[in-house]
């Protein structure tokens, strides 16, 4: 006897087959020794411990799928992004606008993506001071992306790669694509290292 699945049960069967899982190291080229080991209990979180298997300058992001990639850490070219092998704390904040959720807004539909990337790389900017995106989606899912390199990380320019560009709306998608967009940054060989985590911004009410 065949056994058909309804339409909705397929597309979620494939749908999360596309989601990352809660954390790992990134796939496409940018495994590694650099990890997230443990995260703190803030909502937002404002800190976390990181692990690298020898001396690494490291680059901390916001990635929330769909929405927006954020540089936390380091936030200046003065920072001190060097970090030495073993478990190391970093320490950031999450701007205030995306540390809200937004109940009245959901993760856009996959039609209406096209049109709003568009309207997302007519409004790129390569401030660091830009403003903060729009408040996140109360069904969004939120990551934060380790970077690790041997070779110095510029914050300028990753805002420059990262600020205001369309973010694809599957997660590991996402973290790739941030990634790639931090590796076209440095100069050959460009190695880098990536790992995430599935972090909450907000306590659920």
């Amino acid at each position: 006897m065949r056994i058909q699945l309804a339409p909705l049960v397929v597309l979620a069967a494939l749908t999360a087959c596309k989601s990352a899982p809660k954390a790992g190291p990134l796939g496409e080229g940018f495994g590694g020794a650099s990890r997230i080991v443990a995260v703190d209990s803030a909502r937002p979180p404002r800190s976390l411990v990181v692990e690298l298997g020898q001396p690494m300058h490291v680059a901390l992001l916001l990635v929330i799928p769909g929405h927006s990639a954020t540089l936390l850490h380091p936030r200046d070219s003065a920072a001190d992004q060097r970090l030495d092998a073993g478990q190391s704390t970093v320490r950031f904040e999450v701007p205030a606008m995306l540390a809200r959720r937004d109940s009245g807004a959901l993760r856009p539909r996959q039609g209406m993506i096209s049109a709003q990337d568009s309207a997302m790389r007519r409004r790129r900017t390569t401030s660091v001071g830009a403003s903060a995106p729009g408040p996140v989606p109360v069904n969004a899912a939120t990551f934060l992306l380790l970077l690790a390199s041997p070779q110095p990380l510029s914050p300028q320019r990753i805002i420059e790669r990262t600020v205001g560009v369309s973010i694809p709306s599957l997660d590991d998608e996402a973290l790739n694509a941030v990634a790639k967009a931090v590796r076209a940054t440095l100069p050959e060989p460009r190695a880098l290292e990536g790992y995430y985590q599935l972090i909450e911004l907000a306590r659920p009410r």
